[in-house]
């Protein structure tokens, strides 16, 4: 469909695809700028598909990225900068084995308005369209939970100003409240029962924290039990349970840097 137009009338999106695909033409060494910045989630995978194809059949590519999953999907070698500077460099296996900081659990807390919501959306039988994709549903309601806190906002009449806006502000004041609390708690509990843990992220309005746990310190068994046995105490939406990442090394970099 794009054929026969100029690639001023582009989008973004389409831009960087054809970009992509100009790269392509490189007969040893591809070099691409955040290749897929600004194009949609279906489009993204598909490029990283064609990328890693290229990149096993011979090719090397040298690209830079903001993404983190678009590093550990495409590359074999990663280095990491910041403001300019060359903090590391290495195989994504090798900075995970030599950074490895333990066991990290993530949690995101849920208000009762939550826990409806999911209630509501897992016991909905799915429709012809999404017969089979139940984990593609479950992940697009993960979605909705982080993003459905943000309500719009009425623009401000010229005639006054809008009676809607406090309301939505003092909303999104009791919601943000509502996450401390119930991080707070489960803060209290988490660092009672495993007094060697750190937090290593915090973000009260989203309602969601991230505990490391050092290496040896437990079971990954019993902090699943641990977890489960949390879940509905605690008011605990969902939580992951893993190993150090490519982002949390990243992350433990940048800070130290910025210091």
């Amino acid at each position: 469909p794009h054929m026969n137009k100029r690639i001023s009338t582009y989008s973004n999106g389409t831009k960087r695809k054809l970009m992509i695909a100009m790269g392509t033409l490189a007969p040893s060494l591809m070099c691409l700028d955040e290749p897929t910045a600004g194009v949609d989630m279906h489009a993204k995978y598909e490029i990283w598909r064609i990328l890693d194809g290229i990149r096993q059949g011979g090719r090397s590519i040298l690209l830079t990225t903001h993404n983190l999953e678009e590093c550990e999907f495409l590359c074999t070698n990663v280095g990491i900068m910041d403001h300019g500077s060359l903090l590391c460099y290495g195989s994504l296996s090798r900075l995970k084995h030599r950074f490895n900081m333990g066991i990290f659990v993530k949690v995101k807390m849920g208000t009762n308005d939550d826990r409806d919501n999911w209630m509501r959306l897992t016991m909905m039988p799915p429709n012809d369209n999404e017969m089979g994709s139940i984990v593609g549903a479950r992940r697009m309601m993960l979605a909705h939970l982080l993003r459905h806190h943000n309500p719009p906002v009425e623009p401000v009449k010229k005639s006054g100003t809008s009676r809607a806006q406090p309301d939505t502000t003092n909303s999104e004041l009791n919601m943000r409240k509502d996450y401390e609390a119930l991080l707070q708690e489960l803060e209290e509990v988490f660092k009672r029962d495993h007094p060697y843990s750190t937090v290593s992220e915090k973000y009260s309005y989203r309602g969601m924290i991230t505990f490391c746990i050092p290496k040896g310190q437990i079971k990954w068994s019993a902090i699943f039990d641990y977890m489960e046995n949390l879940k509905d105490e605690l008011q605990i939406l969902y939580y992951s349970v893993s190993h150090t990442t490519f982002q949390d090394v990243f992350m433990k970099f940048v800070r130290k840097h910025n210091q």
